[in-house]
């Protein structure tokens, strides 16, 4: 026994590495721009609630196709406060979606047990601050006064999925733990389970705490605390919660093949069955001179400047493709330079620094790849996807003001060719073998370790933890 022991420790340094690396990647990337384009300010509270709802909950399921251990091992912790904010307004999804309800109260006591799995509590006081957190960073961000009934969905199916984390978490704990000790005697478990708490002390002062200071910026464990806190958790609950992981990472990474094969079939099926996603738009590049209506007092003001940047282009354009002591370049500067108003040392990257007035203009009013019909200038998008390639346009008029440009590549729409995307599927299907059969072994686990939760129908096979059971002594079961 003690060899098996020291056999799995010989490599848990590796593993929790890549546990501390695994825990950032699987934090949930929902950009703001996407909850402020979902509110609209004039919206109703429930209304906004099942907006930013329908976001998250989109987001996360794209998640869970890309990540193949996001579900067993998520870091609720860890997760960016823009994602929060936008799953404390999870209750109209809970009831649009027809999800399980329960009339159970939230307990008040932090000392209050919520879920026991095998012979390890999980206290109100693991789970409230992260759901109170949540909550108020939801009010603030949205600015809204949202009716108290749907603060209490929320505040409901917030504990519930932060609880369902948790309970994960210790089954694969507890797990790991029985597979250590087998059917050996209590104290022989309490003395390896010491010594494993040891160990995950150990790895999250050299591995996550290393990196919590770094991204502090502090050497205070104190002021690490109080900046973890305003998450939603403290220094020793990330520190519980980080033991429960690593243990949970390598008893999974130990149980489930974490490099399936995938065949070049498995990948062409793939390929022709979600051919339209491998679709593309035509798409261009080009260079763009422009001035504003809104910056000139008449459009015959907006007219010359944009000409005159036009001239000086194309005079130092053409003028260059002569050589210097070329007589017909030196008469025509000649000419120009005496009517005054072209500059000969302009390049468009140049004039359009230092005239143009769109939002490319500080980077030489240069274009990248843009797919047709992105633009928001009808009146652009025609002429970028229709004119001969490298030639000046002449002016053209939408409604924000007048434009110069020219074309300097362009492709029309095609498929990418699965020579080009069979890695990205091969990747996709990998981690998608990857995520099931985790969840078929978590079910397994499940059914070996017994748990008792407040909110049973969240976890297959979970029996009812009444709330009286919650208020006794927690030293019972410990």
């Amino acid at each position: 026994m003690g060899g098996s022991i020291v056999r799995t420790w010989s490599g848990c340094q590796v593993h929790s590495r890549e546990g501390v690396f695994e825990s950032k990647w699987l934090n949930l990337q929902v950009s703001e721009w996407a909850c402020r384009r979902s509110v609209n300010r004039t919206t109703s509270p429930r209304a906004t609630c099942r907006l930013i709802a329908d976001t998250y909950f989109l987001a996360e399921r794209k998640m869970r196709r890309q990540r193949p251990f996001n579900t067993a091992l998520n870091h609720p912790c860890s997760r960016p406060i823009a994602v929060v904010m936008m799953i404390s307004l999870y209750a109209s999804l809970v009831i649009a979606q027809g999800f399980p309800t329960t009339d159970e109260p939230l307990p008040e006591d932090p000392a209050a047990i919520v879920a026991v799995v095998g012979q390890s509590p999980i206290l109100w006081g693991d789970i409230q601050p992260k759901v109170e957190t949540r909550i108020k960073q939801a009010i603030e961000q949205t600015k809204q006064n949202i009716p108290e009934e749907q603060l209490a969905m929320a505040r409901t199916q917030l504990a519930r999925s932060a609880l369902r984390s948790a309970i994960q978490n210790k089954v694969m704990s507890e797990c790991f733990l029985l597979e250590q000790v087998g059917t050996q005697s209590a104290e022989k478990r309490a003395e390896v389970s010491a010594m494993m708490a040891q160990r995950a002390r150990q790895l999250f002062y050299e591995n996550e705490l290393k990196a919590l200071k770094e991204k502090y910026g502090t050497e205070s464990l104190t002021e690490i605390d109080a900046k973890l806190r305003e998450t939603g958790v403290s220094l020793q609950a990330r520190q519980r919660e980080f033991g429960d992981m690593m243990l949970g990472h390598m008893f999974m990474k130990d149980k489930v093949n974490q490099n399936p094969d995938v065949p070049i079939a498995e990948i062409k099926n793939h390929y022709d069955r979600n051919i339209d996603d491998y679709r593309y738009g035509a798409k261009a590049k080009w260079e763009q001179l422009s001035v504003l209506f809104a910056n000139h007092p008449t459009r015959k003001a907006a007219h010359d400047k944009l000409t005159a940047m036009g001239r000086d282009i194309y005079h130092w354009e053409k003028l260059n493709l002569q050589t210097e002591d070329d007589a017909s370049r030196v008469e025509a500067a000649n000419r120009l330079t005496a009517r005054g108003g072209i500059n000969f040392n302009k390049s468009w990257a140049q004039t359009a620094r230092e005239g143009s007035e769109e939002s490319y203009a500080s980077d030489g009013g240069q274009h990248d790849w843009t797919s047709q019909g992105a633009l928001a200038s009808k009146e652009l998008d025609k002429q970028i996807f229709s004119m001969p390639l490298n030639t000046m346009s002449e002016v053209i008029e939408d409604s924000q003001g007048l434009h110069i440009i020219r074309v300097q590549q362009r492709m029309p729409a095609g498929v990418q060719q699965l020579k080009e995307v069979q890695e990205e599927i091969r990747e996709q299907i990998k981690q998608a073998k990857v995520m099931k059969a985790q969840e078929k072994m978590l079910a397994q686990m499940q059914k070996k370790v017994p748990v008792w939760s407040m909110f049973p129908d969240d976890v297959p096979g979970a029996k009812q933890l009444r709330i009286n059971v919650a208020a006794r002594n927690t030293n019972t079961l410990r």
